[in-house]
């Protein structure tokens, strides 16, 4: 076969040097051009194509939520990606979750053309986050996280800042309903996940998470006990109840909880003052595996902090998270208190306050099964005397001094001491939980309800 030639007849001569050297500008300008904005400027390139690839590849992942994604960088140099907001949401609400300073290292250019990691494979992946806010559905409350870190290599993700808050003001929040409301609030300005499965915390497959440490975290429990109880309405959920909702695999080998406060305050007038008990610097250290995955998981808890601003205060507990039913077992101690401390609870939650008293020591042992508690307190006090507070001005001068005398005469222990053969009288602890009575509430309550028996309150 004789090889093709060209006719030079049908090119006029010099011409076709130069068509072949425009040509030859022409295509190596588009290659520059391409190249210049792929490497250089690629927000045109990335911002079309690519962000389109990445959302859609998310929302077939993920076929009940959808996401938006800002503008979007990336970095070819260090691959890095990058984007100013992210907002996602399921389908049946509006676009009010939003992660703002969005940043992926060792995000590979190949996973972007695919949409995501293979397999979702975050081992290599550094994530940064400014800020992330979430809107909790079906409920009142939101989520605030700030600074959030996850590291793949590490198997690390730290955060500061979060809180956990009701969307509206308190006041608001009560007044919305006829009945009666808890609200919580939670917050934590430092929170370090260690040994995390960073795959599964991301794609939300599996919560896996060797040690949770807490650092300052603090929680304020309200209950506006000056409206009634609707029984056919929400409830607060004991933690086997939430344990149980987890349909997804989870396992935490260890939680502990670094100075931390709660307050949990209770009001009985519209407006009025809240009734307050107080626990400051708790330090929880946590034993026992808890995996959803076994038919019995057992978590025993040990706290100490300071109770009111008054004494220390020791607990140790054990919480069956696995039954189906409401169960745990606590002992613990109070060290020496003046009693009168504990009037700023009192002069809003009881129809009396302490007018003196001295408590040298105070021990308690109870389980509760089934949300009935029983078991006894300990305690050890002397020259315990009230007097009322319920009776109106023009009745303060005569009937106060005589129902507070009648009270400390006939119905109050002044005194509980040791006899000469060390026997001390214990309170029972007899109570049962009404189904909107919160967790913390139901620890009180149960120790209270022994308090009362020893004391004649």
């Amino acid at each position: 076969m004789k090889p093709l030639k060209l006719n030079k007849k049908l090119i006029p001569r010099g011409k076709g040097k130069t068509i072949l050297i425009y040509s030859t500008a022409i295509l190596g300008t588009i290659v520059f051009i391409i190249v210049f904005y792929f490497l250089f400027c690629p927000a045109v390139f990335f911002n079309g194509y690519i962000k389109g690839k990445i959302e859609t590849a998310f929302m077939k992942g993920y076929p009940g939520y959808k996401i938006k994604i800002g503008v979007f960088h990336y970095n070819f140099w260090s691959s890095k990606m990058e984007t100013d907001t992210i907002c996602f949401a399921d389908n049946d609400t509006a676009m009010n979750n939003k992660i703002t300073g969005f940043c992926v290292t060792g995000f590979k250019f190949k996973h972007l053309i695919n949409g995501g990691p293979k397999g979702n494979d975050f081992s290599g992946y550094v994530i940064d986050a400014k800020n992330v806010f979430i809107t909790i559905p079906d409920s009142k409350y939101d989520i605030n996280i700030k600074n959030v870190h996850l590291s793949g290599s590490d198997s690390l993700m730290c955060a500061e800042d979060l809180e956990y808050h009701t969307r509206m003001e308190d006041e608001k929040v009560f007044a919305a309903s006829n009945y009666r409301q808890t609200l919580f609030k939670i917050s934590i300005p430092k929170i370090e996940l260690h040994g995390a499965d960073c795959s599964g915390l991301i794609s939300g497959k599996n919560l896996y998470i060797r040690s949770s440490k807490l650092t300052n975290p603090a929680m304020e429990v309200l209950l506006n006990k000056d409206k009634p109880f609707k029984t056919d309405t929400g409830f607060s959920p004991m933690p086997n109840e939430i344990y149980t909702k987890i349909k997804k695999p989870l396992r935490m080998d260890s939680i502990i909880i670094v100075d931390g406060n709660l307050d949990y305050n209770e009001r009985f007038d519209a407006a009025g003052k809240f009734a307050n008990l107080n626990f400051k610097t708790i330090n929880i250290m946590t034993h026992g595996s808890i995996h959803n995955t076994e038919k019995l998981v057992d978590e025993i808890i040990h706290v100490d902090c300071i109770f009111n601003h008054a004494t220390p205060m020791k607990i140790k507990m054990k919480l069956h998270l696995s039954s189906e039913d409401f169960s745990l077992k606590y002992l613990g101690t109070f060290g020496a208190m003046d009693l009168t401390s504990l009037n700023h609870y009192f002069d809003i939650a009881e129809p009396m306050r302490i007018k003196s008293g001295m408590a040298e020591s105070l021990a308690f042992d109870v389980e509760i099964n089934s949300g009935n508690a029983s078991g006894t307190v300990d305690a050890i006090y002397k020259d315990l005397k009230i007097e009322s507070t319920n009776l109106k001005k023009w009745q303060l001068i005569t009937r106060r001094k005589i129902a507070s005398r009648l009270a400390n005469r006939f119905m109050i222990h002044k005194n509980n001491l040791p006899d000469k053969h060390g026997n001390l009288k214990p309170g029972i602890v007899k109570f049962t939980r009404k189904r909107d009575t919160a967790f913390t509430e139901m620890i009180w309550l149960s120790v209270r309800s022994g308090l009362e028996d020893i004391s004649g309150l």
